[in-house]
């Protein structure tokens, strides 16, 4: 989940990077965690974030001029404005290939962002290590802050990741804000919703909010046909290409749960070689995985607004019918479960199958899958919210105390989805359960 969102370059080295940070939020040791062992991604399903309209702090090391930091707190604060902000979330900047000295002043963030100033120097050191030989920029949701709670790992504070180079530009720079910042309110939220939806999601927020940047005049519509995406000429383009693929064709958007590196399935989630296998190559490089994710994603996302007759405003608005907002943790991952775990009326899958209008998850992709492997870019268009609207949508700020925190869903004493039997909403509390049991409505 978290680490697994990132935007990275089209290089054979950023795509391998993929893969590498998808491991960059070990399990904690601390023996009040899930037991589990696996170090790949282990679920986190709750968070102490607050939503807030407070912007990312930004910490650069040396080399980071005062323009992109400008730039990338314009493309936060776009996000911000539409979805609400997460708190505590720190904005990491680097210039790679530097000595000691140009990483040396944002120690001490990471000791805050950690709460420990041993962790925290532990933490730097290890990125330090990687951005001294690091080539190749990035973007990406890495590993922030967690601490332990009631048996389950919760993440404290939310870290975001950047190195762009020479051929990033403005527009540029603010896009990757608006996504990475994306997948901090994301996780604020909760439990483990799906790759595809984490990052199909961010990717097509970040079309949607595109032209909002001071250096964009790029409409929604465009950046869908022609301009966003990483890994082809436009998202409908990436779509087309996954869905001629031999994994579009045959299974689709479910194989695409998690990202999964392994020699066996992940839950229902197909492995990445599966999913690339017998695609065809995009400018020399194998990517039918991240077409999946990102891609197939955004076009998802806009297939379920339009299915719904709702809006992108109220999947990321509304409490009561939309999604995000509208997650309530599920407790029963420990810490190896997979997203696919998640029971029907629990968690991320009750949360989505209510704002699509779909029975449960089989029923809304076989819906998606039986459109998807005959769609052309005219289809994909007519479900797509009109430029006009969007705009209209994004013209006022969405105010945070509307959004959910994730301190709402404290498995230590707020109400969150239990693995409990009858499923029957549980309340850890530190009173009495009497107490709580009297107020709970279902």
């Amino acid at each position: 989940t978290a680490c697994n969102t990132m935007r990275i370059r089209r290089s054979a080295l950023a795509l391998a990077a993929f893969a590498a940070f998808a491991a960059c939020a070990p399990a904690t040791a601390d023996t009040t965690c899930p037991s589990g062992t696996r170090d790949n991604n282990p679920p986190q399903p709750f968070s102490g974030l607050a939503a807030s309209s407070e912007p990312p702090t930004v910490v650069p090391s040396s080399g980071i001029s005062a323009d992109v930091i400008s730039t990338l707190n314009e493309g936060h604060q776009v996000t911000i404005n539409f979805t609400g902000g997460a708190s505590p979330t720190y904005a990491f900047v680097v210039e790679l290939g530097g000595d000691d000295a140009a990483y040396a002043s944002m120690e001490t963030s990471f000791q805050s962002m950690a709460g420990s100033e041993a962790t925290g120097t532990s933490h730097f050191n290890q990125e330090v290590g990687n951005w001294k030989v690091a080539t190749d920029g990035f973007q990406y949701k890495g590993r922030g802050a967690f601490e332990c709670a009631c048996s389950q790992t919760k993440e404290t504070a939310a870290a975001l990741y950047y190195s762009f180079g020479s051929g990033d530009d403005d527009r540029r720079i603010g896009a990757s804000a608006i996504h990475e910042m994306a997948h901090a309110v994301q996780m604020m939220k909760g439990d483990q919703p799906p790759v595809w939806l984490l990052e199909g999601g961010a990717t097509h927020l970040d079309c949607l909010l595109n032209k909002k940047l001071s250096s964009s005049s790029t409409s929604y519509s465009r950046m869908m046909t022609s301009e966003g995406g990483m890994f082809s000429n436009g998202i409908i383009e990436g779509f087309l290409a996954y869905y001629a693929s031999p994994h579009g064709q045959s299974t689709g958007l479910k194989g695409g749960e998690t990202w999964c590196d392994s020699e066996t399935p992940c839950g229902t989630a197909d492995t990445v070689a599966t999913i690339n296998a017998g695609a065809t190559l995009i400018d020399g490089m194998q990517v039918n995985a991240q077409l999946l994710f990102y891609h197939v994603g955004a076009i998802a996302t806009a297939w379920a607004i339009h299915n719904a007759n709702k809006t992108s405003a109220t999947l990321w608005q509304s409490s009561t019918e939309g999604f995000w907002n509208a997650i309530t943790p599920w407790d029963g991952y420990g810490g190896n479960g997979w997203t696919s775990d998640c029971p029907e009326d629990k968690g991320w899958k009750k949360a989505f199958t209510s704002f699509s209008g779909h029975d449960d998850m089989d029923a809304f992709y076989s819906a998606f899958h039986a459109w998807a492997t005959t769609a052309t870019e005219s289809d994909v268009l007519a479900i797509l919210e009109s430029d006009e609207d969007v705009e209209a949508m994004y013209s006022d700020v969405f105010d945070p105390q509307y959004a959910m925190s994730g301190t709402a869903h404290d498995p230590c004493g707020a109400e969150f989805e239990s693995s409990a039997a009858a499923g029957i909403a549980r309340f850890r509390t530190l009173g009495t359960v009497l107490a709580a049991a009297a107020t709970l409505t279902m």
